[in-house]
């Protein structure tokens, strides 16, 4: 699990990397962030995700993820 997590953790980093001129403002913006850096964090999020005991409730780009009744 760890590994699965630095390994998509590294992908955000790798698609920052490709806009060094942009600001973090300008990539995390909603309307205009990057289709690789939208799909980095989905990545990451599904694998930090079950380690918080959490599932994704939603299918959109910034679908909200509530915490798993046990």
């Amino acid at each position: 699990m760890r590994a699965k997590i630095e390994q998509t953790a590294q992908g955000i980093l790798d698609a920052r990397a490709k806009y060094p001129d942009s600001s973090l403002a300008d990539l995390y913006d909603e309307l205009t962030m990057p289709p690789q850096l939208r799909t980095a964090h989905q990545r990451n999020d599904r694998a930090v995700m079950p380690i918080h005991c959490f599932r994704e409730t939603g299918t959109g780009p910034l679908a909200v993820q509530s915490p798993v009744k046990q």
